[in-house]
């Protein structure tokens, strides 16, 4: 009886062998990565399309290669440790290697499928009740694209019923938002309310989420004209923010990622939660608290880059809309606001900053739709000096407060001065390089404001040239 034949093992078979088990792994996840790569995108976002196909397909392929090459390493590493001793000729070399190494590589990948589809059996059962969820979700989010709000709502509903308490205020704010897009904002109300109760129940780095619903809840009220409740969710809210340096995180999902809400309004800020702190005042009448607010607001903006100075002239905008309304016209608070802001900006950027006469220029356009021209006129010509100091080709700022001041001095009957400011607007852009459709829209009201000062100074042929 012959002794049995021994198997010498190197170190470089060895490795061989290792690696072609990775290989093979390798491979089978990628067939598997691709397969539901397919399936996720059919069922969950409905699109069976070409795309996902081609790739499960290339997929394939590539793996199949990959085992032939596993097959090919197995076979070297046969040879190497001795049990495969006869000669191949070079042509047939690698075929050799193949057969010698196949009836492995095809145990080793069933091995590897089986272990696949076993983590994503577990994997799926683990996460079956998050998948269902992502799925209504998903489902729930097209039909809003899709404009279609009632199925929506039913979905987002059907979401919040499957979710896990990480999962349900996102639902939640979904319908929320769904019902206060129809109008039906007791519906809403409802839905809000059930989101803050359980995202209070999550950590702390879902405040995001939670500032979402008290800005919602909060917009709510105020569509219902119940002020003084909308009040008390935006003070809430307000303080929530918390400092307002550190921006607010997402809502943390498991495995899946990040999830974005999409919010029925602007996304939450400080600053547009104090702008509607503000108006909830200015509607109720409490002047002072809306002061206050207003304050804040730009007490929290004047610490944010110099590039987004710009938003303290939106705000400012934004207050003087609310108390220059029909029913409440206080001209000493809309004084008084752009008044602090010009003093913020001046302390930020410098008192001939280019945003400083932005302010000005919207300052001035404030009071002459309250009919008060010469109060205007000091705005417009602060600006108007600024502009010149920083003189820039294509801005059409420029060109919008020489008009307006030229508007104002035909107001006043000083039509000489009206006269040489429109002309000199003109002389100006006729040097431009650029000619945005924002400077051609100026330089037209130009001449439509020139040509109608010449009628009232009875030179209608001069008026004619000039719009010709």
């Amino acid at each position: 009886m012959s002794a049995p034949t021994k198997i010498k093992l190197s170190p470089i078979a060895l490795l061989i062998n290792a690696a072609a088990l990775a290989l093979a792994f390798v491979a089978l996840t990628m067939d598997a990565s691709a397969f539901v790569f397919w399936v996720s995108i059919g069922v969950f976002d409905g699109h069976w399309n070409d795309i996902s196909l081609q790739v499960l397909f290339v997929c394939m392929v590539i793996s199949f290669v990959f085992l032939l090459l596993v097959a090919a390493m197995f076979g070297l590493a046969n040879r190497l440790s001795g049990l495969v001793r006869e000669r191949v000729n070079v042509l047939s070399e690698l075929g050799a290697l193949i057969d010698s190494g196949w009836e492995k590589a095809l145990r080793t990948g069933t091995t590897c499928s089986l272990l696949v589809l076993s983590l994503l059996a577990i994997l799926c059962l683990s996460f079956w009740r998050d998948l269902l969820w992502w799925t209504e979700l998903c489902r729930g989010l097209r039909a809003t694209n899709e404009h279609r709000l009632q199925d929506a709502t039913d979905l987002y509903e059907a979401s919040a019923e499957i979710a896990s308490n990480d999962r349900k205020a996102i639902s939640l704010v979904l319908e929320a938002g769904s019902f206060f897009d129809q109008k039906r904002y007791l519906e809403a109300e409802r839905c809000f309310n059930r989101c803050i109760d359980a995202t209070k129940m999550l950590p702390d780095d879902n405040r995001g989420l939670l500032v979402t619903a008290y800005q919602g809840l909060a917009r709510t009220y105020m569509n219902e004209a119940k002020y003084a409740q909308a009040e008390k969710i935006l003070r809430q809210c307000v303080e929530t923010f918390g400092d307002a340096k550190v921006p607010l995180a997402p809502v943390q999902m498991r495995v899946i990622g990040s999830v974005r809400v999409p919010n029925p309004n602007p996304p939450p800020t400080l600053m547009g939660t104090l702008t509607l702190l503000e108006e909830c005042c200015v509607k109720q009448h409490r002047f002072d608290d809306a002061q206050k607010a207003f304050a804040d607001n730009l007490r929290s903006l004047s610490d944010r880059p110099d590039a987004e100075a710009k938003s303290i002239v939106d705000v400012t905008d934004l207050y003087a809309d609310m108390l220059a309304d029909p029913s409440v016209n206080r001209v000493d608070l809309i004084d008084r606001a752009y008044q602090d802001a010009d003093k913020l900006l001046v302390e930020k950027l410098g008192e001939d900053n280019l945003t400083v006469a932005r302010l000005q220029l919207h300052y001035g356009d404030r009071l002459k739709a309250l009919n008060l021209p010469a109060k205007a006129q000091e705005r417009y010509l602060t600006a108007l000096a600024i502009y010149k100091k920083n003189p820039t080709d294509g801005d059409f700022s420029t060109l919008q407060t020489m008009n307006n001041l030229a508007g104002i001095y035909a107001i006043q009957g000083q039509l000489k001065k009206a006269e040489a400011l429109y002309k000199e607007e003109l002389e100006l852009v006729s040097h431009w390089q650029k000619r945005s459709s924002d400077v051609q829209i100026q330089v037209d009201t130009c001449r439509s404001d020139y040509a109608n000062l010449l009628h009232k100074m009875n030179r209608d042929d001069e008026a004619k040239r000039i719009l010709s």
